[in-house]
C-alpha cells in the first residue's frame, strides 16, 4: 500500500487548488514534499473570505492571523515582516515598510517576496534612526519627537495593489 505523502507533486498541486487558506496552511505541516508543493501556487485559490492580519506577538515575534471562515486565530512566524510597518494587502500579497522606508511585498504563504523600487528621494536617502537621533533627547517643544514606528506609519500610510503580482 503506498503512503500519503508518495502522492505525485501534480496531484497534490490539484488538490490545493480547492483549499481554502486554513487548509492549505495544514497541508504543509503533513511532510516536507507537501510542504514544498504548498508554497507553489499553479492553481488559483480557492473562493473564499480573506484573514485579518493582527499584530506581532511580542514573545514569539510571530504573525498573528485570524481567519473569518472558521473563526480561528494563526500565529505563523514570518521573519521577513520583524520590524516592519503593514500597509496594505491584496491578492493574498501583504504590503510592509521598513525601518528605512524600504517597501516589500510578501505572500505570507508561500514566502514569495518582491522588494520594490525605492520611494522619493526623502524616503530614499533618508533613514529614520537618524531623523530621531536629531531632536535632542531632552526636547519638550513642538514638535514632539517621534519613533520609528510613528514616522513609518506616516510616511508610507497606505498601499494599494492594482493587480496580483503573479498575473502578468
Amino acid at each position: 500500500m503506498a503512503s500519503w505523502s508518495d502522492l505525485t507533486n501534480d496531484v497534490l498541486e490539484h488538490i490545493t487548488s480547492f483549499l481554502d487558506l486554513s487548509d492549505h496552511y495544514r497541508l504543509g505541516a503533513v511532510c516536507k514534499n507537501w510542504r514544498s508543493v504548498s508554497k507553489w501556487r499553479r492553481y488559483p485559490p480557492a473562493p473564499q473570505l480573506p484573514w485579518l492580519v493582527l499584530e506581532e506577538e511580542k514573545e514569539t515575534r510571530k504573525r498573528k492571523f485570524y481567519s473569518l471562515s472558521d473563526a480561528k486565530h494563526y500565529s505563523i512566524e514570518i521573519p521577513e515582516l520583524h520590524g516592519r510597518y503593514l500597509c496594505g494587502s491584496s491578492h493574498g500579497w501583504l504590503f510592509a515598510v521598513d525601518i528605512k522606508i524600504n517597501g516589500t511585498l510578501l505572500n505570507p504563504f508561500t514566502r514569495e517576496c518582491y522588494e520594490l523600487p525605492p520611494f522619493p528621494a526623502f524616503c530614499a536617502e533618508t533613514d529614520l534612526t537618524t531623523l530621531v537621533e536629531k531632536v535632542p533627547s531632552d526636547y519638550t517643544g513642538w514638535p514632539r519627537k517621534v519613533t520609528f514606528e510613528e514616522m513609518q506609519t506616516r510616511i508610507v500610510f497606505k498601499a494599494i495593489l492594482s493587480h496580483d503580482p503573479k498575473e502578468r
